[in-house]
């Protein structure tokens, strides 16, 4: 098992708001994979084939896409130099 003290090493300590980010990204990465496997069983319930499933899948990813690129498009340089996006 490995010692408390070596854990720290190797990871950093973060603050509340990083916390918060990691926490935000953890659930929301299981709600993509929740949403896959639902979507994936429900399209094969409707008898899409294969193909037609995966032409749905990557209609999604191709709308994610579009939506972070438009945001980053939509972003601006705030105060320090940090980038924001409204």
């Amino acid at each position: 098992m490995i010692s408390r003290t070596i854990l720290r090493s190797l990871i950093p300590p973060v603050a509340w708001d990083g916390r918060v980010i990691i926490i935000a990204s953890a659930v929301r990465s299981f709600g993509y994979g929740f949403i896959s496997v639902f979507l994936g069983v429900y399209l094969d319930l409707l008898e899409f084939t294969p193909f037609e499933a995966g032409l749905v899948f990557s209609a999604i990813m191709a709308g994610g896409d579009a939506h972070d690129r438009s945001a980053a498009a939509l972003a601006h340089d705030g105060p320090n130099g940090v980038r924001q996006v409204v």
